[in-house]
């Protein structure tokens, strides 16, 4: 039995990831067959079978921040923009939804929270995937919008094919927040969320 381990395309990326390393599919060849022997007599042709099985397992490796953090510093009002990257490597249909994205709300007791303190503070968000070679897909939104038109927008593409994403996607996150004076000192909080959904 000979047996052949090939590693095509080894790239160095710096991640976590889950069960298989990344740059690249891994093939495993093994060969436990051979033909030996005197063909003679009356046999003219002489067939040899090629039976060949290949066994694709099921892959998903994702590599990106969700989070942003903003601090505050200064009077008056004012916007500020911040994005973030998720890289999808997958060869499975995915279901991807963005779920309780909304404004910024206030931490109880992480500061003064009385009558005229504004405890929530005007969030906006964009999502835009690109396929393996860089190019927009139509999953994603092409205008900020808020929380509820993001969730809404978003669900009409749900679905993610790894033909048409050549087995890698990056998403860029891009989110906008507005602060008044009347945001008062303390942690402010979104909780949303990246689902992924494998079929």
């Amino acid at each position: 039995m000979k047996r052949i381990a090939t590693l095509l395309g080894i790239t160095a990326f710096a991640a976590v990831g889950f069960a298989q390393p990344l740059g690249g599919r891994v093939f495993t060849y093994t060969v436990d067959s051979d033909f030996a022997g005197h063909y003679h007599g009356l046999v003219n042709i002489i067939y040899f079978g090629m039976p060949t099985t290949t066994y694709v397992n099921p892959y998903l490796y994702v590599n990106g921040f969700m989070s942003a953090v903003f601090t505050v510093d200064g009077w008056g009002s004012g916007w500020h923009q911040g994005s973030t990257e998720i890289m999808i490597y997958h060869n499975e249909q995915l279901g991807i939804d963005f779920q309780n994205f909304g404004d910024l709300t206030k931490v109880p007791g992480s500061g003064p929270s009385g009558p005229l303190t504004n405890l929530n503070i005007p969030a906006l968000y964009r999502a835009i995937a690109y396929d393996y070679a860089n190019l927009p897909m139509a999953l994603g939104l092409p205008l900020f919008a808020n929380g509820v038109t993001f969730n809404n927008a978003w669900s009409n593409f749900t679905w993610a094919f790894p033909l048409f994403t050549g087995g890698k996607m990056k998403i860029v996150l891009d989110r906008r927040i507005d602060v008044a004076p009347d945001h008062g000192p303390g942690t402010y909080v979104s909780p949303g969320e990246l689902i992924l959904i494998r079929f």
